[in-house]
């Protein structure tokens, strides 16, 4: 099981109804991504929120790298999300997942 924290820097209080997600994938394959553990979806709650992903140890392959994410998202739209790879499962994890505000602008 891999459990960590993340956040968002601003200082804004979302609604009950805003859901974070944490996706564990694999991304060693040339740009694909096979998710390795299932999607932890909760209440967002206060910043930092707190996940844990189970998954299976056969699954993770020597060499292979493997990655956290997260996303929240408030009524179906995309709100944050993280914009870094964060490397888990290697024995130098920093932990803690930074994720950024999503411009709506840029969509409009």
């Amino acid at each position: 099981m891999i459990s960590d924290t993340a956040a968002y820097r601003e200082r804004v209080t979302l609604s009950s109804n805003a859901v974070f997600e944490a996706t564990l994938g694999g991304v060693s394959l040339m740009d694909v991504a096979v998710i390795l553990g299932p999607i932890g979806a909760e209440p967002v709650g206060a910043s930092p929120s707190t996940f844990a992903i189970e998954y299976k140890t056969e699954d993770i392959k020597p060499g292979h790298r493997d990655n956290v994410g997260g996303k929240i998202t408030l009524d179906g739209q995309l709100k944050f999300i993280t914009d870094t790879l964060h490397p888990v499962l290697t024995g130098k994890d920093k932990g803690g997942l930074k994720m950024i505000k999503v411009s709506t602008q840029a969509f409009k």
